[in-house]
């Protein structure tokens, strides 16, 4: 991933490999790899949400067995900062 998807559109999202939930939602998500994943050019290269968009409602989401393996990111825009929790609950890793 180079900031741009795969019909060479550019990303405005400061964002890398997403999962995202909410409560209006929710559920299990799981089984999900990512494999040899190069990003360039972004912010949070891990973002995991289980409060969406401020979702609201009585699905508690939650994530299990997910695997990131051989994941490389370069060139972050802006600098990344450590890993945060926000007011939404999503964690990035930078």
């Amino acid at each position: 991933m180079t900031g741009t998807d795969s019909f060479g559109n550019t990303s405005s999202s400061s964002n890398g490999l997403r999962i995202k939930s909410s409560p209006a939602h929710g559920g299990k998500v799981s089984q999900v790899t990512y494999t040899d994943t190069c990003l360039t050019k972004v912010r949070y290269p891990l973002v995991f949400d289980t409060h969406y968009a401020g979702g609201t409602g009585s699905y508690t989401p939650y994530f299990t067995g997910i695997t990131v393996n051989g994941l490389k990111s370069t060139s972050p825009s802006p600098a990344p900062s450590p890993p945060s929790s926000d007011s939404t609950r999503a964690i990035r890793w930078a």
